[in-house]
């Protein structure tokens, strides 16, 4: 079989991360504690994280996105600023937060994603109380200019969330460089972890209130110290054996120049994009030129669930249907039915891409 949805989850992992994932279940818990801080310490950096207090391993982008948008105190009459290329982990909570609490939830045109002069213009124009922004669209591959938002969001004295669900693992990120608010991840995408495991970082000083859950507060239930930073009794139990193996998952992506590995998986793409572009009756879907290797496209008069029948026939696994993003959907124009998803992952071969693509040949004719 030929795997095609590494951006849903990668597969295969590193043999290190199996190991390591193996290996933890005859670990005697004395060395649990040492393995986890390890883990914790080793990942923020990773990130450039410069305070690892402020980083707090999850279950994934989710769980992140839900404790930090329903720890935000929000107001009737706040704005929430998203892409329209969101994950639904996101843009749910547009319409929670609106019944909830009459917020209202405004949403970046897909043709207006890239033009940075329009987001400011929707800056001055608007109090938003947060702008959340995914790295890349799980759909079209498309990556959004985070670093930018993030720079103009703070110019006008609002919040950033990045959601780096599609590129963690695969394009470098520095929270002490770009200094977002809010920073979420999934660990099972090109971080090359398991599923079950993901981080957020939370930045000092933003409105974020938890009650504390210390010895302290017992005697006060009815008024709860508040604090600005969560502790393992928020978020629950953590997934041990998933820490242990995102932690060798990050070591194996340093040992083994990750970026280098991902600009040969895009070249990858971009050769099925090429020959997918001869085909009139195939629609390429995100054509702007920075992309994860993620190709995007329906074919006129069938289904992208048959197109996904027909490919699994010849032994290559795609993903076909709306990817969790409806928004984002609505605004390609490719709703109800979504689109069929390639995405080539790290261990692919060069003879598997060839056969991809005469596979394609022959299944477009």
């Amino acid at each position: 079989m030929i795997y095609l949805n590494n951006a849903g989850t990668s597969y295969p992992k590193p043999k290190k991360v199996i190991e390591a994932i193996a290996s933890f279940f005859s670990m005697s818990p004395e060395v649990w504690p040492t393995l986890l801080k390890m883990a914790h310490q080793d990942i923020a950096a990773f990130f450039e994280i410069p305070d690892p207090s402020q980083f707090f391993l999850t279950k994934g982008c989710t769980e992140s996105v839900a404790f930090i948008f329903s720890h935000l105190n929000w107001k009737a009459g706040d704005v929430l600023l998203t892409t329209a290329l969101e994950h639904h982990a996101v843009s749910r909570w547009g319409e929670k937060l609106k019944n909830d609490f009459q917020v209202e939830h405004q949403i970046i045109p897909y043709e207006q994603t890239w033009n940075l002069e329009e987001i400011e213009r929707i800056l001055k124009r608007r109090s938003i109380r947060l702008v959340s922004v995914c790295s890349a669209s799980n759909v079209t591959g498309e990556r959004i200019p985070v670093e930018a938002i993030v720079k103009l969001s703070h110019q006008h004295g609002t919040l950033c969330l990045v959601d780096l669900a599609q590129t963690a693992g695969m394009f470098p990120f520095s929270v002490q460089e770009v200094q977002p608010d809010f920073l979420v991840f999934a660990g099972h995408k090109a971080l090359l972890g398991p599923q079950g495991v993901g981080g957020m970082y939370i930045a000092k000083e933003t409105p974020i209130r938890v009650a504390d859950s210390s010895i302290r507060n017992q005697d006060s239930l009815e008024k709860p110290i508040l604090q600005d930073m969560p502790n393992y009794c928020d978020l629950g139990s953590v997934n041990m054996a998933g820490i242990v193996g995102l932690h060798a998952a990050v070591q194996w992506l340093k040992d083994n120049d990750y970026l280098e590995v991902y600009q040969k998986i895009v070249q990858f793409s971009d050769k099925i994009q090429e020959m997918l572009r001869t085909k009139p009756n195939v629609k390429l879907m995100g054509q702007h030129p920075s992309k994860t290797p993620i190709v995007s496209f329906t074919v006129e008069g069938v289904s992208p669930d048959e197109v996904e029948r027909k490919l699994k026939e010849k032994s290559i696994m795609v993903n076909a249907g709306i990817q969790c993003a409806p928004f984002a959907h609505s605004n390609l124009g490719t709703s109800p039915e979504g689109v069929v998803r390639l995405s080539p992952g790290v261990f692919i071969k060069q003879d598997e891409i060839q056969k991809i693509i005469d596979v394609l040949e022959h299944c477009f004719k």
